[in-house]
This record gives C-alpha cells, structure tokens and sequence, in this order.
C-alpha cells in the first residue's frame, strides 16, 4: 500500500532502522508479532510521555522545548518524504495544517506548560476527557446524539472529573488551579481537531500530513516563546542530562516512532482495537509517575480514575454493553 511506504521515515537514523520499524514503514499486512509490538509502543511510549515532559520542563522553557521537539520530529518526518517524493503541497494544505497543528500540538504544550505545577499522573488523567469531550462536540455541532451506553459513560467520566478536581479546586492555589483548567482546555482543542472537518484539505499521506502539522506549529510554538518566555534566563549549558534524554525521547520515540507504529495500527486493526491506547495510556502515566518521581496516589484518585477509564471504555467500545429498553426503543419508532 502506497499509503504505508509514505510512512514515518525512520531510516533517517540507524536506529530505527531495526527489526521493528522496518517493517512498519514498509508493510500494510497483518504480521502478528509487528501489531504487539505497535501495540506495546502506544501504550509504554505515549504513556510515558507524561513523565518525560515533566523532567523536560523542569530545564527547559516549555513552549521552547516543545517547539523544538515538534521542529525536529517534523524535520524526521519530512525528509523521509522527500526521498520518497511526497507531492508538493499547496498554500491551502499548509493553511489547515496550521490551523490543525495548533490545535493538536498546541494542546500537548499547553499540557507541558501545565506539567510545571501539576503531577505528570494528574494531568494523564485529566487528558482522558477528550473521548467524551469529542461525543458531545458531535451531539452539539453535528446533531449526532450518543447513544444510551455513550451516554453513560460520559455521565462517569464528568463524575470521575469531579471526583478528581472538584472538592479541591479551590484550595490548590491559583497555579495549580490555572494549570487544571489549561489542560482541560487543551484537550478541548485536541476534541474540536478531531471531530473539525478539516482532513480533506490535507494531503492524502497521513505522515506527509503529520508532518507539516508539527513543522508548522512548531515555528509558531517558537515565535510564542519568544515573546511569552525570557530565553535570557534559559542556557542549554545548564540543561540537566535527564531533561535532555527526556526531549530526545519525546522526540524520537513520542513524535516519529508512536505515530509510526499508530499510523500502521489503523490500517490493519479495527479502530476500536487501536483507541484502547487512550484507557491504557492514564494507568501507565499514574504508575510511572508514582514509581520514578513519588507522585501521591490516594483512595480519591483510584476512583477518580476507575470511573474515567470506565467511562472512556463505553464510549470507545464497538460492543454493545447497555442499551435502551425494548419499549423505549419502540415509542422511539413511532414517534419518528
């Protein structure tokens, strides 16, 4: 498939060129062993990239690092695609490309400016609105209403949010308050991205597309940074090794090798197999966080958590676990 061979470009390095992503970049069959691993890289990479940015912007500037991640990781991308002859893209594709590349990646650095006065556990979990931020975006704006089970599990996930920010919203300070309502608005944006009805003004080539999204946005990141944060104060010198290891991972292994291995996932499981990365993700973030850095985990947080999982699972699940009653469902035709 043409679509596979345009994906991420990994060869740029050595090192991904191993047993691996080879076969990710030049494959679209169903190997077994290549969709565990595809698997494992969604759930352990983007789960854990909730730590490393917290380490990231204890010595970097935020938006700096994540301009320079997404500069760099689009660089990867792009010039993979120029060896495979991508097709020149047009005035218009680089407009929605900005448009959604503010929004998706601007999202993950508004969640990395966060990070500096929230847990990396917190802020994953919080992230895990977004399914039921996108059904009622598509209730709202495309009349598309959920159904009963969707319902459900939107009423736990605004439970599970309450239970985790609710009682103690007020006496965390205005930082951390402000931090809380950031990433929240963050994966606002990453919802209106993705139910926005922008993707046929992109090009065809998902990576060729993922691409300019984070060229783009990374230069705008860049010039934001410069006028909201004092670069006088920041010296590459004075980066800490683990906060360099922690960029380079967000980059290598965040941007080009997850997207890679998300990209090859959707062309051949069921988009229902592929989403379980976003109930996967949270526990991996909460388990790292308290494993490397310490991170509080109370009674409060499970629940909170067992409900927002819960609540992501009905409504990304394809199986039919609750549905209306036979007689409602009856009344619900004559009326039509």
């Amino acid at each position: 498939m043409d679509k596979i061979k345009h994906q991420a470009g990994l060869c740029v390095y050595p090192i991904f060129t191993s047993a691996i992503l080879t076969p990710i970049v030049t494959n679209s069959r169903r190997i077994p062993w290549l969709i565990v691993a595809s698997f494992a890289t969604l759930y352990l990479v983007w789960g854990s990239t909730y730590l490393a940015v917290k380490y990231a912007v204890e010595s970097f500037p935020p938006f700096l690092m994540c301009a320079a991640r997404f500069i760099a990781a689009g660089s990867i991308l792009y010039t993979f695609g120029l060896f495979q002859r991508w097709p020149r893209p047009t005035f218009t594709q680089w407009k929605y490309a900005l448009l959604m590349g503010m929004l998706f990646m601007g999202s993950m650095s508004s969640v990395a400016w966060a990070e500096q006065y929230v847990d990396s556990s917190l802020a994953a979990l919080i992230i895990t609105s977004e399914p039921g931020l996108i059904v009622l975006l598509l209730w709202i704006f495309k009349r598309q209403p959920p159904s009963l089970q969707g319902l459900v599990g939107l009423v736990l996930g605004v439970a599970g949010m309450l239970v985790l920010v609710g009682p103690s919203l007020e006496s965390l300070g205005e930082s951390r308050s402000s931090a809380i309502i950031i990433i929240f608005l963050a994966a606002l944006a990453w919802s209106v991205g993705s139910v926005y009805p922008a993707h046929n003004k992109l090009p065809s080539l998902p990576t060729q597309s993922i691409a300019m999204q984070m060229l783009i946005s990374g230069v705008v990141l860049l010039g934001f940074s410069g006028i909201t944060e004092n670069w006088t104060t920041f010296s590459v010198s004075a980066v800490e090794s683990v906060a360099w290891i922690s960029w380079g991972f967000l980059v290598l292994f965040g941007s080009v090798l997850a997207f890679s291995a998300f990209n090859y996932l959707l062309r051949v499981e069921s988009p229902d197999k592929v989403v379980t990365f976003a109930y996967v993700n949270p526990v991996i973030a909460v388990l790292l966080g308290w494993l490397f850095r310490g991170e509080t985990l109370t009674m409060v947080t499970g629940m909170a958590a067992l409900l927002l999982l819960t609540g992501v699972f009905l409504i990304s699940t394809r199986r039919t676990l609750i549905t209306f009653p036979t007689k409602w469902r009856r009344l619900a035709k004559k009326s039509a």
